[in-house]
């Protein structure tokens, strides 16, 4: 006898006469139809009060669909709507979904309120069956002019033929010389060129008389603040000012400043050491020099050669108070030097 199969029970033709109507016999095998996992699981029936509570939850979302749909404000039950028409299939869907969790679309809507709406009128005798919207505003249009087909097409040519030209000849145009001529542009471009007679332009010099900068005034604002001043006409003001700074704001000037600041700020420190004038520096502020500079500072350098050339630098490192970075540079110069 062949081995028994999956599904199959191996028997003899003795037992074929048990059940007839659930077996069916073949080649001295018994086949059960239909297998145990293909057949049909049978579910227990409803109560009342299940199905009373079905049927209550879908007549409230028809409910739900009928008033969101019909957008009757303010009054559900109102004849009369402030809103401008009923909302779209895909808004009441959205609305549906934001309410129950789910996720339907606009066409199981519209198919709901078809299938159910006379049904759900009949339970509510007082909901309208004709609701009046309101009317839109009207939004005036400016006519369109009345143009031939053949003066919009030259016109659209002539606007297309224009931006190519301008584009051909974007910061490339200069004006006739004539023009150029009555423009007096040179009056403009030229500093130093007096454009406005009410103006006074004070020049600030150096000590070798170089200008180094210029500051502009009212004429009526600079004739008011001396007698002197005042009885003279503004051509005849010629006025030089000396200005004296501290080392400590030359230091700040330095530190703080940008490298044209800084490079005037160091020029002048080498005039004054080669005219051998005296400048009065304070052991704290050549400290605030050093801490606020980086290794390899020019004005690092020019200073400790300034210290050691005067002959300080034995007493500057026997000072307490003396920075590290400053004595630091100062004893390997020394070093140098023996």
């Amino acid at each position: 006898m062949a081995p028994a199969k999956r599904g199959r029970t191996a028997k003899t033709d003795d037992h074929h006469s048990k059940s007839p109507g659930s077996r069916h016999v073949r080649q001295g095998f018994i086949i059960s139809y239909p297998p145990r996992k293909y057949r049909s699981i049978t579910h227990r029936a409803m109560t009342s009060a299940q199905k009373y509570a079905k049927q209550q939850h879908l007549e409230e979302q028809v409910h739900f669909i009928i008033i969101t749909r019909d957008n009757n404000k303010p009054n559900a039950y109102g004849t009369a709507s402030t809103a401008h028409g009923p909302l779209t299939w895909a808004a009441v869907a959205k609305a549906y979904n934001e309410k129950y969790n789910v996720s339907v679309t606009a066409a199981a809507m519209e198919k709901r309120v078809r299938q159910h709406r006379a049904l759900w009128l009949s339970n509510h005798p007082n909901y309208p069956t004709t609701i009046v919207y309101a009317k839109k505003d009207k939004c005036l249009q400016t006519p369109c002019p009345d143009t031939s087909a053949r003066e919009r097409r030259d016109r659209s040519t002539h606007d297309l033929l224009d931006k190519r030209d301008a584009n051909e000849h974007v910061a490339g145009w200069l004006p006739p010389d004539d023009i150029r001529n009555q423009s007096d542009m040179r009056s403009y471009i030229e500093r130093g060129t007096a454009i406005n007679t009410g103006v006074v332009t004070i020049q600030i010099l150096n000590g070798h008389g170089e200008p180094v900068d210029a500051i502009s005034i009212d004429c009526h604002i600079f004739q008011k603040s001396a007698c002197l001043l005042g009885r003279l006409r503004s051509s005849e003001l010629t006025l030089e000012v000396q200005l004296n700074g501290s080392a400590v704001a030359a230091i700040q000037c330095y530190v703080l400043e940008d490298d044209h600041v800084k490079g005037l700020v160091l020029d002048r420190w080498r005039m004054l050491a080669d005219q051998a004038e005296e400048v009065e520096l304070e052991l704290d502020e050549l400290d605030l020099l050093f801490d606020c500079t980086e290794d390899g500072d020019a004005a690092r350098t020019f200073w400790v050669e300034a210290v050691c050339a005067a002959g300080l630098s034995e007493g500057l490192l026997t000072r307490k108070k003396c920075g590290i970075a400053l004595a630091e540079h100062v004893r390997d110069l020394m070093l140098s030097y023996a």
